[in-house]
Formats: C-alpha cells, structure tokens, sequence
C-alpha cells in the first residue's frame, strides 16, 4: 500500500487526471482513494479543488465515452446473448428512470456498467454529458476537499463500507427482483 501511496503522491494532480481516465474507461482503478491521497499531499484552495474537479470531470466524461459507444454499438450482440425482449424492456425502464441513475451511480463502483446501459438504452449523448456532469463533479470537489482534512485511512475505510453496503442493497434487490420475476412467470 505505501508503494501505490508513493506513487501516487509523486504524480500531484495529473496523476488524479490518469487515474481518472484510467477508472472512466471501465478498467478497475482505485481512483477514488487516488483523489483522496492526493488530495491530502496538495492541500488544495477550494478555487483549485474547483478547477481540478471541472477539468477532471471533463477528462472523466470523455474516457467514458468509450464503454458508453461500446454499448451503443454492440446492442446486436447483447440482444442475441440476453435476448430483444429483454433487452427492450431494460432499455424502456432505463429512458424511464435511468438518466438519474447516471448521476446517482458516479460515485459508487458500480458506475461504469451503468454507462454501458446508457450507451445500449441509446441515451442522448448531451443527456449522458448534462447527467454524468451532475454526479461526477460535486464527488470530485467532495474527494479533493475531504483528501484535504488528512486520515484517508479512516476515510477509504468508510468509503469501502459505504461500497459495500451499497453492493448488498443492489445484490438484495435483484434476488427480490429475480424472486418476483419468477414467481410471476410461474404464476402465468
């Protein structure tokens, strides 16, 4: 852990904006703890925790363009895995409910597969843009800020509970989800 936290601490703010790109592209990174460490180093005015989140919001936005058209293009390939009936209902609910899932889901893990069904729902690229903005941007003032208080230990701790808990809800919720699914279909 202190090699990562070296490391980290010698690339400064472009190392926030390589994590960054790294974690929008849908490849497993810590980049939350990466933000918070640096954020911690660099003591940042709260002008430039600003400026950095708005750049990195963008950089984020535009490597997350890349599992975005990957499900726009490979809907083809989804619908014959999972079926077009499926796939068409996944995608009513999502242009029902899902643009604030886009939000809501930034700064939580689970973010990224969320993009690939944005890019499959065949969501708006300025909706996508306007939704992911809204999520990203105050987690990244919020990162850099609480970075900046010091003990990322107790704070990555509490970031992985949160993660956690947030993983049980959605696991409960597609067992309760799967259960009601079935018993429907047994009941038809």
């Amino acid at each position: 852990m202190q090699g990562f936290i070296d490391f980290v601490q010698n690339l400064g703010i472009v190392g926030i904006f390589i994590a960054t790109a790294i974690e929008a592209a849908a490849i497993p990174f810590p980049c939350t703890l990466s933000i918070l460490l640096i954020g911690s180093v660099l003591q940042l005015s709260i002008w430039k925790i600003l400026i950095v989140s708005a750049v990195n919001t963008v950089i984020y936005i535009a490597f997350n363009y890349i599992p975005f058209v990957m499900g726009y293009r490979f809907e083809s390939i989804t619908k014959r895995w999972f079926g077009e009936k499926n796939i068409k209902r996944a995608q009513k609910w999502f242009h029902k409910y899902g643009k604030w899932s886009i939000t809501i889901s930034r700064p939580i893990s689970i973010a990224n597969y969320i993009t690939y069904l944005a890019g499959l729902s065949k969501i708006k690229s300025r909706d996508f843009v306007l939704y992911s903005t809204l999520g990203i941007f105050p987690w990244f003032v919020f990162l850099l800020y609480v970075g900046g208080l010091g003990d990322i230990e107790k704070i990555q701790k509490y970031l992985h509970d949160v993660d956690r808990l947030i993983f049980v809800i959605l696991v409960i919720g597609v067992i309760v989800g799967a259960g009601w699914w079935m018993k429907k279909r047994k009941d038809t």
